[in-house]
């Protein structure tokens, strides 16, 4: 038996049908994939079972408790209406005005299928978080859970 001289070729695989599984591949997902167009994107009326009732909304409540010192009685003002002054005891003509103020917004909301109101409490820095914590047990307790605080600098 003669040996072989020469070397052998080196085999290399055939990548044609693996290029053209490849595009094969591409087309079918191209073809199958759906695109959403602008008519699917904007919500007609016949498409979400007739017209919508938007809820009127109602303006959130901005409940201010301010005092120029430690030492000064603290006014509750509720958009810019004045309430009186509180003290830290919930207990006071002003905090019963004020409790009825929001059942009586919380229950206009409700009427009119809105959704219920958002309070922002703003405290002046003098405030103590007592009274801070009071107003918002008021608002708690009136059914008004999206309370937002308005934070002021502190003085320098």
């Amino acid at each position: 038996m003669a040996a072989r001289t020469e070397a052998a070729e080196p085999t290399r695989p055939d990548m044609t049908p693996m290029i053209d599984v490849v595009f094969q591949l591409i087309v079918f997902f191209l073809v199958s994939m759906k695109f959403k167009t602008l008519d699917e994107l904007i919500e007609t009326p016949f498409r979400a079972g007739g017209p919508r009732q938007h809820a009127p909304e109602i303006p959130p409540l901005h409940v201010a408790l301010r005092a120029a010192d430690r030492s000064a009685p603290v006014r509750l003002v509720v958009n810019g209406v004045e309430f009186g002054t509180v003290d830290g005891s919930r207990s006071g003509p002003a905090w019963s005005r004020f409790a009825e103020h929001v059942a009586r917004v919380r229950r206009s909301a409700a009427e009119l299928r809105a959704p219920p109101p958002r309070a922002e409490i703003d405290a002046s820095p003098a405030v103590a978080s007592g009274r801070v914590v009071a107003a918002l047990d008021v608002l708690a307790g009136a059914g008004v859970t999206d309370v937002r605080f308005q934070g002021t600098k502190p003085p320098r």
